[in-house]
């Protein structure tokens, strides 16, 4: 009898833990699932890019060899891509750009050069890295690497990430896993509402797999929108969202391109075709 109820008791875990689920292309497309937001977006807003990033070093201890400060780059800079969506400037164009006459006494320490240079190059992001061997307790061990790095809007110049970080060589995915929430928080994945179904039970968005999006992610949802102004006689956007979260939702289903969201039940009325989700950092608690 004890057995019975204990394995009853698990079952029952695991049904809860496992959240709710439903197959979206077996729900109805209703009315309230015709509806579109205000500021849909444009064909050219749904074709993926990935943030365009610069990165620079602005100091390396003279400890570092080559080898290390490439490797702890490397790492740097493949965590950025897979967690954050950014891809980076070709080292070659930066090169290029700096044997130019007018570049010549470039510092990259300095922001104000940093900026440029990512303008030049067409940077949306410009990063400035500091790096330096950690200490270790015994002189044969292998190597960590104590990094910051400083990452910069480029066109405004704001300062949108700063944060310590390290590498160890003998365990890069441990290193990987304490650095991956703060890039997943500070830089969330951006996408679109494609459909709805069920009087929008559930929405299909713009990002999938191919994003690392995984099923049991959270994703909050905002509206878009957009002021447009005259200036110096051309028609100019502002494309700002929401303030407010207005929607929540767990990953269901997904594609290579695409995944099926379920919505928390309050806030189903409140989501339309056309807004922005913007995906959780992956630790994130349940919102059901």
């Amino acid at each position: 009898m004890l057995r019975s109820l204990c394995l009853l008791f698990f079952c029952a875990g695991l049904v809860a833990c496992s959240g709710p689920t439903v197959d979206p292309l077996s729900l109805p497309l209703n009315p309230p699932d015709l509806e579109t937001a205000q500021f849909p977006p444009s064909e050219s807003e749904l074709v993926h890019r990935p943030r365009m990033l610069l990165t620079l070093v602005a100091s390396a201890k003279e400890d570092l060899s080559p080898a290390q400060t490439g490797e702890s780059l490397a790492f740097l800079a493949e965590s950025l891509a897979k967690y954050g969506d950014f891809a980076p400037i070709p080292e070659s164009k930066v090169k290029a750009l700096l044997a130019r006459e007018d570049q010549r006494g470039f510092r990259p320490e300095s922001i104000a050069m940093a900026l440029n240079l990512g303008s030049l190059l067409g940077a949306e992001f410009v990063a400035q890295v500091e790096l330096s061997l950690a200490p270790v307790k015994r002189s044969d061990a292998p190597y960590k690497t104590q990094g910051k790095i400083t990452l910069f809007h480029q066109a405004s110049g704001r300062m949108v990430f700063l944060e310590p970080w390290v590498y160890d060589s003998t365990d890069p995915t441990e290193s990987r896993t304490r650095l991956k929430p703060k890039i997943q928080a500070a830089f969330p994945l951006r996408g679109f509402v494609l459909e709805t179904r069920g009087d929008r039970r559930v929405a299909k968005i713009s990002l999938g797999a191919s994003l690392d999006l995984k099923v049991g992610q959270k994703v909050s949802f905002r509206s878009r929108i957009v002021e447009t102004s005259l200036q110096n006689g051309l028609n100019s956007q502002l494309i700002t969202y929401s303030p407010q979260v207005q929607c929540q939702g767990e990953v269901i289903l997904v594609t290579a391109n695409h995944a099926w969201v379920l919505i928390k039940p309050k806030d189903q009325e409140k989501l339309k075709k056309g807004d922005v989700v913007f995906t959780e950092p992956e630790n994130s608690g349940s919102f059901f």
